[in-house]
């Protein structure tokens, strides 16, 4: 085996003959990687994309969500104890917003219940209706009688029949259904004040029955897209959707927070926060990219530093990290090319290529190192690298990329993207250590080491100690391996996306806010049925 695999020993004399041309050939096509990249490259940021989209509930969304455009809308929450003030910042809002219609094509906050006049019984809960079903049937002789002589004496006689009745239904009612009820004076009051004030002056006029029959419950809040408690004012906002941009609605999200923050400071004693599913949307993703930076940063200076402790030196350990960023520059234009864009999920494969991919130019150095050291030349050192320790190195990132690959026998198209750029990534990385990091040691003068007199493998403490006490090391395994088995069975999936989110951001703390107060989310799920008796069925399982 050592003496084998020549076609590894042939590979990196290639990449040695000449190594100015193999670091420039190796520069170019990383930078016609990156040029093809920033203009081609795009990013995943819809949930419904990660999914598979041949499956039944996937089709139905899309095609409910053409049918239904305004699902995906803006939420802002108001909140105040003075629901007036709350009505007073989303009317300031909302005139703000419509100065720029071509971001903001639609804002709401209020439904003016007028617009449904003549057609409020259609949008009465069932409940509501048999409330007005049974004051119908207790006031049935008034309206009967009234319907035959609408004249003001009939109006004011059965009004005064009414009360009477009523109050001595009062009198004798036992308690027995469990329902106190009580006289109410209003309709009468109502009446008899618009009389007083038409015989008085010229007055407009409203009809008597409303205030027997009232729909308008919430009086002065009627329409307003309150919660229950009257804490929460929402706000929606359809924005102008851009598609094919790192966030859709990101051109419409920035200008939005920045006008509320202008309002906001028209109303000191009113909190307002920004959310909805297209918000998280762009925050989670708008997190996942800046957390990647930092990570791909961090990891490049954690893996400097262990290098430069483990080589004593900082030399090798930038070649090393030279030649990954190559590699992961070849990475991104095949993404590009083959994938054509990245998720929330691969969008994170550099960090995991900066852990692994430097593994394969570690063992090529150390070894290079050893061989030197036993008197070959720098040439015939790569070479005799390649050859016994290159058999090891192309095995492991093989089976490191094989990991990956298996990603991609999954349904979820956001996995296999990630098993395939993963593994990918690791094999050109494996593929830039045995080709550009030979040609950079040449170059560069960094395998130049004293010859030693010892020949032979050398020895490493922490491994010789190791393996004096294998029944310790195997007995120590075992019992570590039976408390994680033990500590397996409190593993449970947790189903709430919200704790896949960034924690402080404002979309997720006003969505947590909304569920406290209003006991509902801001997001919108849809069902359908194919007949009505469905329909129930499907309404009673919600309602359960």
């Amino acid at each position: 085996m050592s003496e084998g695999w020549r076609g590894l020993g042939a590979l990196v004399r290639l990449a040695s003959a000449r190594p100015v041309v193999s670091v420039l050939l190796s520069v170019v096509f990383a930078f016609a990687a990156l040029a093809y990249t920033f203009r081609h490259l795009g990013f995943v940021t819809s949930g419904r994309d990660l999914l598979p989209q041949d499956r039944p509930y996937v089709q139905r969304d899309e095609e409910i969500s053409d049918d239904f455009p305004r699902l995906d809308q803006l939420v802002v929450a108001v909140e105040s104890d003075d629901v007036g003030r709350s009505k007073a910042y989303a009317h300031r809002l909302a005139e703000e917003l419509r100065h720029e219609p071509g971001t903001f094509r639609h804002v709401t906050y209020r439904i003016d219940p007028k617009r449904f006049r003549g057609r409020e019984l259609l949008y009465l809960a069932p409940s509501d209706l048999a409330d007005i079903r049974d004051e119908v049937g207790d006031h049935q002789g008034f309206l009967t009688s009234f319907a035959a002589r609408p004249t003001l004496d009939r109006l004011l006689d059965g009004i005064r029949t009414e009360i009477v009745a009523a109050f001595v239904r009062s009198a004798f009612d036992l308690g027995l259904d469990g329902d106190e009820k009580k006289v109410d004076l209003g309709p009468a009051r109502d009446v008899l004040e618009q009389i007083s004030t038409r015989l008085d002056r010229p007055a407009p006029f409203r009809s008597p029955w409303g205030s027997l029959f009232s729909l308008d419950r919430d009086g002065a809040d009627a329409g307003y897209f309150l919660s229950d408690d009257k804490r929460l004012l929402f706000v929606l906002v359809e924005a102008t959707r851009e598609k094919a941009s790192f966030t859709n609605y990101r051109d419409a999200i920035e200008p939005l927070r920045a006008t509320m923050a202008r309002v906001g400071a028209e109303f000191p004693d009113v909190k307002a926060g920004l959310t909805g599913a297209p918000v998280l949307g762009n925050d989670e993703m708008e997190a996942a990219f800046r957390d990647s930076k930092r990570a791909t940063a961090l990891a490049f200076a954690l893996t400097l530093g262990v290098l430069a402790v483990a080589f004593r030196r900082v030399g090798m350990p930038l070649l090393v990290l030279a030649t990954l960023a190559v590699s992961i520059c070849w990475s991104l234009g095949i993404v590009t090319l083959v994938v054509g864009h990245l998720s929330i999920f691969s969008i994170m494969f550099i960090s995991i290529v900066v852990g692994l991919g430097t593994d394969y130019g570690v063992y090529l150095l150390f070894r290079n190192d050893e061989e030197r050291r036993l008197g070959r030349s720098a040439r015939e050192a790569l070479e005799t690298t390649a050859r016994r320790a290159g058999p090891g190195m192309l095995g492991g990132a093989l089976t490191a990329a094989g990991t990956f690959y298996v990603l991609m026998l999954t349904d979820f198209p956001g996995i296999r993207e990630l098993g395939f750029i993963a593994g990918t990534s690791i094999i050109l990385a494996w593929l830039s250590m045995m080709t550009l990091l030979p040609a950079l040691v040449l170059l560069t003068g960094r395998g130049r080491v004293e010859r030693r007199r010892e020949t032979g493998p050398q020895a490493v403490r922490l491994v010789t100690r190791i393996t004096r006490h294998p029944g310790l090391v195997v007995g120590l395994a075992a019992v570590g391996a039976a408390l994680s088995l033990v500590a397996l069975r409190g593993v449970r999936f947790d189903y709430n996306l919200l704790h896949l989110q960034a924690r402080g951001t404002e979309s997720v703390d006003w969505e947590e806010r909304i569920l406290r107060s209003a006991g509902r989310s801001s997001f919108v799920a849809l069902s359908t049925a194919g007949s009505l008796d469905e329909l129930r069925q499907r309404v009673a399982a919600f309602e359960a």
